[in-house]
C-alpha cells in the first residue's frame, strides 16, 4: 500500500522549473530518501508533502486521502528541519510539547506524550534546559522528539544531520533507522550526501535538475545506475568519453577509448556503431589480478595515496587515466606499471546524450 502518492507535480518559482512533472510513490512504513545536489527539487518536494509548498499543478495524496490544497496541520505529517527550528525562549519541555499545545492536548496527555518521545530519543534529563546549553547532536534530538510526539502519520526530514561533526553523523544515521523501526512511522528523507542515502533508505530517488532520474534500492541504485548522472552522483566513478566499434550481441559492446579497446554492457538500449558514449567504471570493480583476456589494461601508476584500509591508486594507459581502489598494503608506487582486469559487467555504457548533469 503506498502511503503518499506525488502525481505529475509541477512546480515554478519565477521562472525557474524547480519540479517537472514529478511522480513518486512511496510505501507504508518505508525510509524514502531524495537524493540529488543543491536545487534539484528534493527540499520543494519535501515541502509540498508537508503543505509549506502548493504545486501548480499535479495532485499529492497521503493514505489514500488527498491533501494537494490542505494546510500543513491537516494532514498529520511533522517535518524536522535543517537548522532544528527550536524556540530558543523555551525550554526543551516547551518546545517538545508546542504541538501538542496548540492541538489543545490536555495537560496530563502532553506531559505524558512528551516524557515517551524525551525517554525514546534519551533526552528526559535535558528537559529543563534552553536550546543554547545544548550540543547539536541534542538539538537534533529534540527536534526529532517534537516531531514524532504528535504521532504523524508521515516524518519529513530535511538533510537533518548536516550541521553536526562527522562522527555524530555515523551515530545518527543508527539511530534514527532504529527509530523509524520502533515507530513504524512513513519517512521521507533529503540529503545530498549519497553515503548517508544508501546506508539509511529501502528505496531512494536521485533527482536532477527538477526530474526524478532513478527510484530503486540502494543496491539497485548503485549496482545498475540508469542514467549517467546516477552512475556519476552516487559513488565514485571512472567516467571515460568513448565510441562504439562494435556490438557483440547479449547486451554487449566493445567501446574504443582512446586507443584502449573495453567490452562493456549497454545501458541505453538501441545503441549503434559509431555513437558515442560516456563509460562508467567504479573504482573498487578494478582487479589487479585475472585470468580473462577481456578487458586487460596496463599501464603506468602515477599516484599511490593511502587512505586508511584502501589505497587510490591512479593508472595512466595509453591516455586513458582510471582511478582504483586496492588493499592499502599491497598498493603499488608511482612510476611502476601495472595490469588492471575489469569484468565487462562493470563496464556501464551510455549514450552520450543521457549526461544531462
Amino acid at each position: 500500500m503506498s502511503s503518499i502518492v506525488l502525481n505529475r507535480v509541477t512546480k515554478r518559482f519565477g521562472k525557474t522549473v524547480a519540479l517537472d512533472n514529478v511522480t513518486l510513490e512511496i510505501g507504508e512504513g518505508e525510509i524514502f530518501t531524495l537524493l540529488g545536489p543543491s536545487g534539484c527539487g528534493k527540499t520543494t518536494t519535501l515541502r509540498i508533502i508537508a503543505g509549506f509548498e502548493l504545486p501548480d499543478s499535479g495532485s499529492v495524496y497521503i493514505g489514500g486521502r488527498e491533501v494537494t490544497y490542505l494546510k500543513p496541520y491537516s494532514r498529520n505529517t511533522a517535518m524536522v528541519f535543517q537548522n532544528y527550528a527550536l524556540w530558543p525562549h523555551m525550554r526543551v519541555f516547551d518546545n517538545i510539547a508546542y504541538g501538542l499545545k496548540l492541538r489543545k492536548v490536555g495537560k496530563e496527555e502532553i506531559r505524558r506524550r512528551v516524557r515517551w518521545a524525551a525517554e525514546l530519543l534519551e533526552i528526559e534529563h535535558l528537559l529543563d534546559r534552553y536550546p543554547h546549553q545544548l550540543s547539536g547532536g541534542q538539538q537534533q534530538r529534540v527536534a526529532v522528539a517534537r516531531a514524532i510526539v504528535t504521532e504523524p502519520e508521515v516524518l519529513l526530514m530535511d538533510e537533518p544531520l548536516s550541521n553536526l561533526d562527522a562522527h555524530l553523523r555515523l551515530k545518527m544515521r543508527e539511530e534514527i533507522v532504529r527509530l523509524q523501526r520502533r515507530l513504524g512511522v512513513t519517512m521521507v528523507y533529503v540529503t545530498h550526501d549519497q553515503e548517508e542515502a544508501l546506508s539509511i533508505s529501502n528505496r531512494i530517488a536521485v533527482m536532477n535538475r527538477g526530474r526524478v532520474e532513478q527510484v530503486g534500492s540502494p543496491e539497485e541504485i548503485y549496482e545498475k545506475p540508469s542514467t549517467v548522472f546516477v552512475a556519476s552522483f552516487v559513488g565514485r566513478s571512472n567516467l571515460l568519453d568513448g565510441v562504439i566499434a562494435k556490438i557483440l550481441g547479449g547486451g554487449l559492446v566493445e567501446v574504443s577509448i582512446g586507443r584502449v579497446k573495453l567490452v562493456g554492457t549497454a545501458m541505453t538500449r538501441g545503441l549503434s556503431e559509431g555513437d558515442h558514449v560516456k563509460v562508467v567504471i567504479r573504482p573498487e570493480r578494478v582487479k589487479l589480478e585475472g585470468e580473462s583476456d577481456v578487458n586487460v589494461v596496463e599501464g603506468e601508476v602515477t599516484l599511490s595515496m593511502f587512505q586508511g584500509w584502501k589505497s587510490q591508486v591512479k593508472m595512466s594507459a595509453d591516455g586513458v587515466e582510471l582511478t582504483i581502489y586496492t588493499d592499502a598494503k599491497r598498493a603499488p608506487h608511482p612510476g611502476g606499471r601495472l595490469k588492471a582486469y575489469i569484468d565487462p559487467e562493470d563496464v556501464k555504457v551510455y549514450r552520450s546524450s543521457e549526461d544531462n548533469m
